[in-house]
């Protein structure tokens, strides 16, 4: 393997966001695409909203994905800080 390759991180562990019962009745759907941050021990850290649907389902998608975990990021056999999108679905059906 060469030193400087990167092994992309990986979701362990996924918490799925509520989808409150106030925008469900709106018929409010789709994903909320958030950008993050994954720290070296796999905990997520900066959290911003890339595209947004509505502020509560916003704030859902960012309460759930603060609680996911990750196999971090790894360039030349150490964990390093990255960057990713996430997509967080929401649907009525």
């Amino acid at each position: 393997m060469l030193e400087n390759t990167l092994r992309p991180p990986k979701v362990l562990h996924r918490v799925k966001a509520e989808y409150p019962a106030s925008v469900r009745e709106r018929k409010i759907e789709g994903p909320v695409r958030l950008q993050i941050v994954i720290r070296p021990d796999g905990t997520v850290g900066e959290i911003g909203v890339a595209r947004s649907l509505d502020p509560e389902l916003d704030q859902q998608a960012i309460l759930a994905v603060r609680q996911w975990l990750f196999e971090p990021a790894i360039v030349g056999g150490q964990a390093v800080e990255s960057r990713g999108t996430v997509e967080i679905p929401f649907s009525v059906a």
